[in-house]
């Protein structure tokens, strides 16, 4: 087990969940959710699709600064968007 890794009951068993994962299942959620793709959510950012495709692949996370102009799209928290699971 990593040590970023908690401990979660799953049904009759436990499963292991990484909480830096919740961020990249929000986003798409949110992204989804409010009609967007990730081509018009890099539009809006002023940065690369692949930049979207990553966050939610988990790679790499955006600054601040992109994150509030997310939650403030999305009409969330940024906390909500970062901790959402």
């Amino acid at each position: 087990m990593k040590e970023n890794d908690k401990r979660i009951s799953k049904g009759n068993g436990y499963g292991y969940y990484n909480h830096k994962a919740s961020f990249p299942r929000s986003l798409k959620f949110q992204r989804l959710y409010n009609g967007y793709t990730q081509k018009d959510l890099a539009s809006i950012l002023k940065i690369n699709t692949r930049t979207i495709s990553n966050w939610e692949h988990g790679i790499g996370s955006p600054r601040a600064s992109q994150l509030f102009e997310l939650a403030k799209l999305f009409n969330v928290s940024m906390d909500k968007l970062w901790k959402s699971s």
